[in-house]
């Protein structure tokens, strides 16, 4: 599989100082990733990440840590309240990814 675009965004999480990464998954990727990440297989999520799509394994981890696995709700604290994709919890500061995943069970 062709390793997807890599792009650094402007952003720095807060909480723990990572340069933020922008990827270019596919819906199915990202669907993928969550899954992985809603069992609590986060180490899998990171093989996956690197195996499968390429990524070294410290963008790997970086991009694991900060998917928060419920829409809305901080990956660090459980602030509930996130807003869009990509945005900082208010609470404590860490990034989301925040991505609005729907399973396939849902649609």
């Amino acid at each position: 599989m062709k390793k997807n675009k890599l792009n650094l965004m402007s952003l720095t999480c807060k909480q723990c100082g990572s340069k933020i990464i922008q990827f270019d998954f596919s819906e199915e990727q990202k669907l993928e990733i969550w899954e992985l990440i809603a069992q609590d297989y986060r180490l899998s999520a990171v093989k996956k990440i690197k195996d499968e799509y390429l990524w070294n394994h410290k963008d790997a981890k970086i991009i694991v840590a900060h998917f928060n696995k419920d829409f809305g709700k901080c990956h660090r604290c459980e602030y509930d309240k996130l807003e869009g994709e990509n945005t900082d919890c208010p609470k404590c500061k860490a990034f989301n990814y925040n991505l609005k995943i729907e399973p396939p069970f849902n649609r």
